[in-house]
């Protein structure tokens, strides 16, 4: 990758400069972007567009001392992890659009044959399936859920009432067969 963004620099000395650069700060914007968006594949995406924005804009910023084009250049792959967070959360805030339904004890699930809730559970969608698995199968807890899943507390409950009402919708219509 690093060949692409020296493309985009003109002189020989630019591109030295932007090497030593790409080398000293590539690992600390991955860790940066990375501890706001929570992804790796996203973080990786986020650092690479913020040397391809260095890189475009390089002649400008390499007339900036050294401290200040470090900052400058942190800034820009912060800013880029926020909109990227911010795109994530606005995605996930889209997509989970079931409306909420009502409360459901767990222990309801107690009364059906293990290989009937297993079948049921199969037939979920992946997001639901996996907040049932780590939220009432293996009894972790919300918290804990929530940073598995990469989602908010407040999504943990709405995907486990969700999930809940779901299930019981196919163990009802017994809809559970493959």
């Amino acid at each position: 990758m690093l060949v692409f963004y020296l493309s985009a620099i003109e002189t020989n000395e630019d591109k030295n400069r932007f090497k030593e650069i790409y080398k000293e700060l590539r690992q600390s914007l991955y860790l940066d972007a990375l501890s706001i968006v929570k992804n790796p594949e996203d973080a990786e995406d986020i650092v690479e567009d913020t040397f391809l924005k260095v890189a475009d804009n390089f002649t400008e910023i390499s007339q900036k001392n050294r401290q200040k084009m470090r900052a400058y250049i942190v800034i820009i792959n912060r800013n880029n992890a926020i909109d990227r967070y911010n795109q994530n959360k606005k995605s996930l805030e889209k997509n989970d659009d079931t409306p909420l339904e009502e409360i459901i004890d767990p222990s309801y699930f107690d009364s059906f044959e293990y290989d009937d809730l297993y079948n049921a559970i199969k037939k979920l969608p992946p997001k639901y399936k996996d907040i049932i698995y780590l939220y009432d199968l293996l009894d972790i807890g919300t918290k804990a859920t929530a940073h598995a899943l990469h989602i908010s507390i407040d999504t943990v409950y709405k995907r486990v009432s969700r999930a809940r009402a779901l299930l019981k919708r196919l163990l009802e219509k017994g809809e559970i067969n493959e």
